[in-house]
């Protein structure tokens, strides 16, 4: 994306040079500040502002756009916003007397949940159980 300028003001989370929000006070751009490389992943928007790298809401961005640089920083975030959610953990149904008891297979073993609140680590490494 090109270049956006703020119909409103909005805050925005700084960002370090590794991309990663700094501890600092939320920084307030003004209305009618120039925005460059405004990216949209999922639900937030990366953008610059003046020699710096801000994070914020995407609706609160989108808010603060007018109509034509909303559907084009749409379009380009689009490729971004759509990647498939894909669970890192998943937690499969055990038959047991106890509860509702589930396992998920982890690096080493099964991570073994009974409701509500037991968790442990069942060491298999080659997953047989």
């Amino acid at each position: 994306m090109q270049k956006v300028t703020l119909n409103k003001t909005i805050t925005a989370r700084r960002l370090s040079k590794t991309g990663v929000p700094t501890p600092d006070p939320e920084a307030t751009i003004p209305f009618g500040a120039i925005l460059e490389r405004v990216e949209r992943e999922r639900d937030r928007a990366n953008f610059r502002y003046l020699t710096e790298t801000y994070q914020c809401p995407w609706d609160m961005l989108a808010s603060a756009m007018d109509e034509g640089e909303k559907a084009q920083a749409a379009a380009v975030g689009k490729t971004v916003a759509a990647a498939p959610r894909v669970p890192h953990l998943v937690f499969e149904t055990v038959t047991s007397n106890e509860g509702r008891v589930g396992r998920a297979k982890v690096p080493g073993g099964w991570l073994v949940r009974v409701e509500p609140g037991g968790l442990a680590f069942v060491p298999d490494p080659e997953h047989k159980w």
